[in-house]
């Protein structure tokens, strides 16, 4: 699959936009959450050990622990998610975290790529001439529209 492919399957898969996501919480509670539809809960944070935190995910209305339930490992077979599996499965013998497995977490790794990808939608959209592409084609303006949306 290429960027986009998986850019549409983890937002069908994942927490729906809903107006955007934010930050709420106070002092002792952070949480990333949906703007708007009941503030739906992408991100928090849970205590893990004594003195360390995970990553939470919601997976069926219930949050999960990343370190817990979600992870991917460097080594192994590629079958186990989550620390308990790790333990258990004898090709994991290192911990080494490759990926968190959840749809938010792939979206959330992905901005750095999604900035560049914005970054370079912005210079074409400045570099074309309304209308037309480099090659004297016709670009429908629906599409110069949306490009134009996009970099707002």
């Amino acid at each position: 699959m290429n960027i986009f492919e998986h850019i549409k399957a983890d937002r069908e898969a994942g927490t729906p936009d809903l107006g955007g996501w934010a930050w709420f919480g106070g002092r002792d509670d952070l949480y990333l959450a949906t703007n708007r539809g009941g503030r739906r809960y992408v991100m928090g944070f849970k205590r893990k050990g004594m003195r360390s935190a995970q990553p939470t995910f919601q997976i069926g209305g219930i949050m999960h622990g990343a370190i817990d339930d979600l992870t991917e490992y460097e080594v192994g077979d590629g079958v186990a998610r989550g620390q308990a599996q790790a333990d258990e499965c004898p090709t994991v013998y290192r911990m080494d975290v490759k990926s968190v497995d959840h749809p938010d977490a792939r979206r959330i790794a992905r901005v750095p790529q999604l900035e560049r990808i914005a970054l370079a939608a912005e210079s074409l959209l400045n570099s074309i001439e309304v209308g037309f592409d480099e090659h004297g084609g016709w670009i429908p303006n629906e599409v110069i529209d949306a490009l134009r949306e996009a970099c707002k």
